[in-house]
């Protein structure tokens, strides 16, 4: 097993528990747990009876969002996909055993702040009709067989600007309009809430500005610059870029988009968990592990809030890379941590200091777990998805499929399950595709010690 690969436990009494800290990635999925006011069956019943007797279920989401890639899922991996294949069956399966969890809807988190409190999902929905993709929901057999289950992959790669950002960008900016209030927009970003930003701005007729720190992926610069948007780096860097924006939208007259600490985004980037939830039932998929890369906890928070409400029987797990481990320490300790100095990754998307205020509101109750894995692993699904997935995907948005891998060869040893019962479903969040493809191969080459052949 890696250095890298830990994973983080919410706090329990010790016992129950027996010790506390970091597990190797091979037990962290298997031995994921709900809280305990989740678990019991009897008290969902009470739950869903006093606060939720007649939800309805919303239309399926791939009728929700205007989608020119939702056949590709058909297109590209065809699902030829057998429970008879003689590939041992991984310790996840464990997790088909739990009893499910109770539905949470916005607002009703077990404490929530304010800002969580104004996370509106419903409103994201109808707002994002005709702005964004519905992204296909993608299917293989290689990684099947290499991590001893189905593997699931949610290819937001293939979304408005190359990454799930666009979706928390322009339900941010709508509801700016819908307020009417009409000044340019600011963004602070490592490239792809950025690239989102200028897009939403040019679409809807503002001024866009993006401060990003020096050094940031010149294809993402780029980008940003090529939806109109002016970018400012000098001097910026991840610890001060906050401030830099804060200033820099005063003096300007601006409207701050923060790229995840921000209740309209984070109801926007719940309907990535929306849209799938809609995408694996009509597969018959109803308590899958469903791993989502962690940065600043946008994405985290709002899909671990959709997942709740419409597929409430499946595990959500973060996973960042192990330098920047904010939020598995802080899933820990029961306390949102901040590193000591910038995390130094490949997964530039994932370099974070800490979670959001808000986005810890909902991590800290409504996630499972988090996972951390190493660069080398993140190098390694990266081939994976490049190579035989033929999926252009970057080093941030393969943390899920990272961590997927690492859990196989750890349980490698497995006995199959005696009950014959269906492999584990895992879906891996393929977040953006905003990268050289020298980038990859530089990665994949210091992974392997020779260059990739793809």
């Amino acid at each position: 097993m890696g250095s890298g690969q830990h994973v983080a436990h919410r706090s329990r009494p010790t016992h129950v528990t027996g010790q506390r800290g970091h597990l190797a990635v091979g037990e962290q999925l298997a031995r994921l747990r709900r809280p305990e006011h989740l678990r019991h069956r009897r008290g969902q019943r009470k739950l869903r009876a006093l606060n939720h007797p007649a939800a309805p279920m919303l239309p399926q989401p791939v009728n929700a969002f205007k989608s020119t890639h939702h056949q590709l899922a058909d297109v590209c991996l065809p699902l030829h996909y057998s429970s008879r294949l003689g590939v041992r069956h991984c310790g996840l399966a464990k997790l088909r055993q739990t009893a499910p969890a109770a539905v949470i809807y916005p607002g009703q988190m077990p404490s929530p702040g304010a800002g969580a409190a104004q996370i509106n999902i419903d409103g994201a929905i109808g707002r994002l009709h005709d702005r964004v993709h519905t992204t296909p929901l993608l299917h293989s057999r290689l990684l099947d067989q290499a991590v001893g289950g189905r593997v699931w992959l949610k290819a937001e790669n293939f979304q408005r600007a190359g990454s799930f950002k666009s979706r928390g960008a322009f339900n941010a900016a709508l509801v700016g309009l819908e307020e009417k209030d009409s000044r340019g927009l600011l963004a602070l970003s490592s490239g792809n809430h950025g690239q989102a930003v200028a897009l939403a701005a040019a679409e809807l007729g503002l001024s866009a500005v993006v401060v990003m720190s020096e050094g940031s992926s010149p294809v993402k610069i780029a980008a940003v610059r090529s939806y109109g948007a002016e970018v400012v780096t000098e001097g910026v860097n991840l610890g001060n870029r906050e401030r830099v924006a804060s200033e820099l939208a005063a003096e300007r007259g601006l409207r701050l988009i923060h790229p995840h600490d921000d209740p309209h985004v984070i109801s926007g980037q719940a309907t990535v968990g929306y849209e799938l939830a809609g995408q694996l039932q009509a597969r018959g998929v109803e308590a899958p592990l469903v791993l989502v890369p962690l940065g600043g906890g946008g994405l985290l928070a709002g899909m671990a809030m959709a997942l709740r409400r419409w597929l409430p029987k499946a595990r959500v797990a973060g996973v960042e890379p192990e330098s920047g481990n904010d939020g598995a320490l802080s899933l820990a300790s029961g306390r949102r941590v901040t590193l000591p100095e910038a995390p130094v990754t490949v997964a530039d998307g994932a370099a974070t200091l800490r979670l959001g205020a808000i986005d810890w509101e909902v991590i800290r109750t409504a996630v499972d777990d988090i996972v951390t894995v190493s660069d080398r692993q993140i190098g390694e699904a990266c081939w994976w998805l490049w190579s035989r997935c033929k999926l252009v995907v970057e080093p941030t948005g393969a943390l899920g499929v990272a961590a997927a891998l690492s859990t196989a060869r750890s349980l490698a040893g497995l006995r199959q399950s005696a009950s014959g019962a269906d492999p584990t479903e895992i879906v891996c969040v393929l977040t953006g595709g905003n990268c050289l493809p020298s980038q990859i191969a530089d990665l994949v080459e210091s992974v392997a010690g020779q260059p990739p052949r793809f």
